[in-house]
C-alpha cells in the first residue's frame, strides 16, 4: 500500500479511536461507572451468594415486570416507529436510506476527532525520553522536524514507544544519531533504519567496532541513507533549533567515543552526555561554558563517574532525565550520580515511564506516562557491555 492511500486510511482510523476514546472518558466520568469492592474471603462469599440469588431469582422477576410493563411498552414502541417513520421520510412514499444517516454519523464522527487532535498545537520544542528499559532513547521534537538521540536495547519496545508516542502518519525521523555502537544505545535504532524514512544518520569519529557497528554499516548502506561521522566542533539544524557536537574530539585517545550533543532553540537547551567515558567528562570540564543546559541527561544513565558533582554545577540544570531500566543489574543511576543531582527535577524511565518535556513559554512542562504499553522486560539487556 502507498503512502498516499494509508496516510487518509491511518487518519480516519485515528479520529475513530480518538472519538472512541472520548466516550470511553465521559463514561468513565458519570457517577456509579465503576464501584470500589471489598476483597477477602468475606465479601468473596458475600457475592457468591448475591450472584446465586440473582440467577434463581431474577429471570422471573423480570417476566413479571415485563408483563406489567408491556402494554405501556408496546404503545412506546409503536409511537416511535411512527416517529421514525415521519423523520425518514423526505416526500410521500419516498424515505431516506438509513445506511446514509449512519455514513453521516460516522463522517462526523471521525471529522470530530481529527479536528480534535488537530486543535491543540505541538509544543515548540519537546525532548521524550522513552521508556526503553536499560538503554537509552530520545526523542526531539521541535518545529515539525524529527530526531532520535540512540534507541535502547530492545527494537520492539522501541517501535511501540514510537507509535504511541507519535501520530500515525509521522513515516519520517529527520536526524538519528548513534552516540556510540553498544547494543543498549544501537539495537533499536537498527530497525528504525528498517521502519521510517530517515533524513541523516550520524556517529562519531572513530566508532567503535564490532558486530553492532557492523549491523549499523549495514542497514544504512541498504536504505541509502546520508550519512556523518561528527567531532566536536560540528553543528547541525533541526528546524529552527541546532545541535552542537561538544564530543568526541578528532583523536578521541578512547576506545569507545561517544557524542555528547547539546540541543539549542530560543529559551531552551539540552544536553545529552551518551557514554561519556571520564576522560571525555575530564576534557569538556576545562572549557564548561558551552556544557549549561535546562535539561541534562547524566553519562551512562547515571553510572558512577567523579565528574558528577563538576558537570551538575557547569550544567546548571532545571531537570534531569535519566534512561534506566527497572532492577538493573549495574546499579544505575547509582547513589554518588542522584546525590550530585539533589535539588534538581530529576525523572527515571525506571521510575516514571516514558516523560515528555516540554517547552512551555519560560518555563517547563513536564509529563511522566507510561503510553498504556507494558513495562519493558527486565533491567538487564542481552549481551550487555561490561561495566565502564
Amino acid at each position: 500500500m502507498s503512502l498516499e492511500v494509508a496516510r487518509p486510511l491511518a487518519l480516519i482510523a485515528y479520529g475513530l479511536a480518538f472519538a472512541l476514546r472520548a466516550v470511553v472518558e465521559h463514561s468513565a466520568a458519570t457517577p456509579l461507572a465503576s464501584l470500589a469492592v471489598p476483597d477477602g474471603p468475606i465479601a468473596g462469599a458475600g457475592f457468591a451468594v448475591m450472584v446465586a440469588l440473582a440467577v434463581r431469582y431474577l429471570p422471573a422477576a423480570l417476566v413479571r415486570a415485563a408483563a406489567i410493563a408491556r402494554r405501556p411498552l408496546v404503545l412506546a414502541i409503536a409511537a416511535l416507529r411512527r416517529a421514525r417513520s415521519r423523520a425518514l421520510s423526505v416526500s410521500p412514499g419516498v424515505r431516506t436510506p438509513a445506511v446514509g444517516i449512519v455514513a453521516g454519523a460516522l463522517a462526523a464522527i471521525v471529522v470530530a476527532g481529527c479536528l480534535a487532535v488537530t486543535a491543540e498545537p505541538p509544543a515548540p520544542l519537546r525532548v521524550v525520553a522513552l521508556d526503553v528499559g536499560q538503554g537509552d532513547a530520545f526523542l526531539v521534537q521541535v518545529a515539525g522536524a524529527t530526531a532520535l538521540v540512540d534507541g535502547g536495547p530492545d527494537p520492539n519496545r522501541l517501535l511501540a514507544e514510537l507509535g504511541a508516542t507519535l501520530p500515525p502518519w509521522t513515516r519520517r525521523i529527520d536526524l538519528v544519531a548513534l552516540t556510540h555502537a553498544h547494543i543498549d544505545h544501537a539495537a533499536g535504532l537498527l530497525a528504525v533504519l528498517e521502519r521510517y524514512e530517515v533524513g541523516l544518520a550520524i556517529e562519531p569519529v572513530g566508532l567503535n567496532a564490532g558486530p553492532v557497528a557492523d549491523a549499523w554499516n549495514d542497514r544504512i548502506a541498504r536504505g541509502g541513507i546520508a550519512r556523518r561521522a561528527l567531532a566536536a566542533g560540528a553543528r547541525l539544524r533541526l528546524g529552527d533549533a541546532s545541535i552542537s557536537v561538544l564530543a568526541p574530539e578528532e583523536d578521541p585517545r578512547v576506545d569507545v567515543p561517544s557524542l555528547v550533543l547539546r540541543l539549542e532553540r530560543a529559551g531552551f537547551s539540552a544536553l545529552f552526555m551518551g557514554d561519556a567515558t571520564d576522560q571525555a567528562q575530564a576534557d569538556l570540564l576545562l572549557h564548561p561554558a558551552p556544557l549549561a543546559a535546562r535539561v541534562y541527561v547524566p553519562p551512562h544513565h547515571g553510572a558512577a563517574t567523579p565528574h558528577a558533582s563538576a558537570l551538575v554545577a557547569a550544567v546548571r540544570p532545571a531537570a534531569a532525565l535519566i534512561s534506566v531500566g527497572a532492577g538493573n543489574r549495574y546499579g544505575h543511576p547509582t547513589p554518588e550520580t542522584l546525590a550530585a543531582l539533589s535539588g534538581i527535577r530529576t525523572y527515571r524511565t525506571d521510575r516514571d515511564g516514558t516523560v515528555e518535556i516540554d517547552q512551555g513559554g519560560t518555563g517547563l512542562a513536564v509529563r511522566t506516562h507510561a503510553n498504556g504499553l507494558p513495562p519493558p522486560r527486565g533491567g538487564s539487556v542481552p549481551h550487555a557491555p561490561a561495566s565502564r
